[in-house]
C-alpha cells in the first residue's frame, strides 16, 4: 500500500544504487538505446608559490603577496582531461594592503 511506503523508511546504500544503475544500463544497452558509460575520474591538484623578499623572490604583480595557492580540479576520461577548472588565491603579508 502506497501510504505504508511513505511512513516506513527505506535504506538504500551506495552499493544498491550502483547495482540498480548497472542493471538499468545493461537493459538499455540490450535495447540499443544507450552505449556503455565512459570511465570518468575526478582529479584534484594543489600547488603553492612562496615569495621570500630577502631571497629576491617577489610576486610578479604585487610585492605584498607572500604566497599564492593554485587549485586545479576536473574530470578525466582515461588520460584526457575533459573538464578542468582552476582557481588561485593570493595571501598577503601581515600589515600589507
Amino acid at each position: 500500500h502506497r501510504s505504508n511506503r511513505a511512513t516506513q523508511p527505506n535504506v538504500v546504500t551506495w552499493a544498491d544504487l550502483d547495482t540498480g544503475v548497472t542493471l538499468i544500463e545493461s537493459a538499455l544497452q540490450q535495447l540499443g538505446l544507450v552505449s556503455a558509460r565512459p570511465d570518468l575520474q575526478f582529479f584534484f591538484e594543489r600547488t603553492s608559490d612562496l615569495y621570500n623578499e630577502r631571497l629576491g623572490q617577489i610576486h610578479p604583480t604585487n610585492p605584498d603577496v607572500m604566497m599564492t595557492q593554485h587549485f586545479k580540479f576536473g574530470v578525466r576520461q582515461g588520460d584526457v582531461r575533459v573538464l578542468e577548472l582552476t582557481e588561485s588565491f593570493d595571501y598577503l603579508r601581515i600589515g600589507a594592503g
